[in-house]
C-alpha cells in the first residue's frame, strides 16, 4: 500500500498509522493502491496535518464509493447488500408502495452510478460523513422530485409534512405534527438568518444538489471547507429553531427529540430553499 501514500504526499510513512488499512479492510481488494490513493488525495485537506485530514473521512466508504464509480460489478453489489434495506425502510415512511420504492431505487442508481461525461454522480460523495446518510437524502431528494413531476401542485408545506414524517418513531412524528406551522416558520426564519454566502452554499447544496467539491470550485476552497461551513449553518439552523420554539412555549423535552432527528431536518431544507425567501 506505500503507492497510495505516495499518491497523498507522505511515502514514507506507514500506511496503518493512518487508520488506512483497518479502514478499507472490511472491502475486497477491488482497487489497486495508486488508483485509491489518488482518489483519497482528491479528498485530503492540504491545510490540515495528514493524519488529522485522514481522520476526518469515512475512508472506508470512500474506498466503496471509488469501487463503484471504477465500475465494479461487486461494488455496486455490495453497496446494494449494505444500504439498500435502510434506503427502503426510509423511502417506506414517505410512500410505501413497493412499485415507488423501487422506482426510486433504479432512478437513483442510474442517478450515482451511471456515467455522464467521464463520471459518476457517486464521486461527488466526499467522505465527510457516513456512505449511508449520503445514500439516504439522495434517496429521499429522488423521491421528492419523482412526487413534484407528478404532483407538480404539490405544497412546499406539504413537503415538510411528509418528509417529517421520516422521524423514526411515532413519538417523535406526533411532536413533528404538533408543533405544525410553527415549526415550519421557525426553519425559514433560522435558514433566512444565515448570511448570504451561506444561503448560496446551502441553496446549491440541498436544492441544486451540487457536491462539496463542486462548490469549492465556485469558492476557490477545499471541500472540507464547505463541508464545513454547511455543518456550522445545520448546527446553528437548529439552535435557532430551538430556541425560538423554546420561546413559544414548546417544551424542550419534545424539542431536543424532534431536533435530535437532524436526519429529516436536513432533507427539509431541499423544500425550504426551493421557496421563496
Amino acid at each position: 500500500m506505500r503507492g497510495l501514500l505516495a499518491e497523498v504526499g507522505q511515502p514514507d510513512r506507514e500506511v496503518s498509522d493512518l487508520g488506512i488499512t483497518a479502514a478499507i479492510a472490511r472491502w475486497p481488494s477491488w482497487l489497486e493502491a495508486a488508483s485509491f490513493g489518488h482518489y483519497l488525495g482528491r479528498r485530503i485537506d492540504p491545510a490540515l496535518p495528514l493524519a488529522e485530514a485522514v481522520g476526518e473521512l469515512a475512508v472506508g466508504d470512500l474506498y466503496l464509493a471509488c469501487a463503484c464509480a471504477r465500475n465494479i460489478p461487486a461494488a455496486h453489489a455490495a453497496l446494494e447488500q449494505h444500504y439498500g434495506g435502510n434506503l427502503r425502510a426510509a423511502l417506506s415512511t414517505l410512500d410505501s408502495r413497493a412499485d415507488f420504492i423501487a422506482e426510486v431505487l433504479q432512478v437513483l442508481r442510474e442517478k450515482i452510478l451511471v456515467t455522464r461525461e467521464g463520471e459518476t454522480k457517486i464521486e461527488s460523495y466526499s467522505g465527510y460523513g457516513p456512505l449511508g446518510a449520503w445514500l439516504r437524502v439522495a434517496a429521499m431528494r429522488t423521491a421528492l422530485s419523482l412526487r413534484r413531476q407528478r404532483q407538480p401542485e404539490l405544497a412546499i408545506d406539504d413537503e415538510l409534512d411528509a418528509i417529517l414524517d421520516l422521524a423514526p418513531n411515532a413519538e417523535i412524528r406526533v411532536i413533528a405534527r404538533e408543533l405544525g406551522s410553527d415549526l415550519r416558520e421557525t426553519l425559514r426564519a433560522a435558514v433566512a438568518a444565515q448570511p448570504s454566502r451561506i444561503r448560496a452554499v446551502m441553496r446549491m447544496y440541498y436544492a441544486d444538489n451540487r457536491g462539496v467539491e463542486d462548490i469549492g470550485l465556485v469558492y476557490n476552497v477545499h471541500a472540507s471547507s464547505v463541508s464545513r461551513w454547511l455543518a456550522k449553518a445545520r448546527t446553528e439552523i437548529l439552535s435557532h429553531t430551538r430556541a425560538a420554539l423554546i420561546a413559544k412555549h414548546h417544551s424542550e423535552t419534545s424539542l431536543d427529540s424532534l431536533l435530535g432527528h437532524v436526519a429529516s431536518l436536513e432533507i427539509s431544507f431541499d423544500s425550504l430553499l426551493r421557496s421563496k425567501p
